[in-house]
């Protein structure tokens, strides 16, 4: 009834969007009753797609997290690989100066030729 009375206050009558020469009705955006269910069926369509290319996102998304989890659990058995037989861990070798022997730690200075010495034999005429 409602319809009836809009298109009858309008006075003359709207054909088609799609010009297909049926009468159109603004209800349905100005399409014929045809071209609104071909209207809503390529809607549909469009929103499964999206559908599917959503889900199969989700699903690259969970493979690449599954790889991560995998990635994340390699370094962990590397603490484990470090730890020795008898349970101890292993270090590195002593920071010694390779002229007198003496502790360096953290302040021996790396000479070109790949060794470690202390403030006194930093320099390559007193280490040769």
């Amino acid at each position: 009834m409602k319809m009836a009375n809009q298109s009858a206050n309008s006075g003359e009558a709207n054909l088609c969007v799609n010009n297909c020469g049926f009468f159109g009705n603004p209800v349905t955006s100005n399409l014929c009753l045809k071209c609104y269910k071909d209207y809503l069926l390529k809607q549909s369509k469009r929103i499964e797609e999206s559908i599917l290319a959503a889900e199969k996102n989700i699903e690259e998304f969970d493979r690449i997290q599954e790889k991560n989890k995998e990635k994340e659990v390699a370094p962990d058995q590397q603490q484990y690989d470090s730890i020795g037989v008898d349970g101890s861990t292993k270090r590195e070798p002593n920071q010694c100066c390779c002229c007198c022997n003496k502790r360096v730690g953290l302040t021996g200075y790396k000479c070109r030729c790949g060794q470690t010495f202390c403030s006194e034999h930093r320099y390559s005429g007193k280490h040769n």
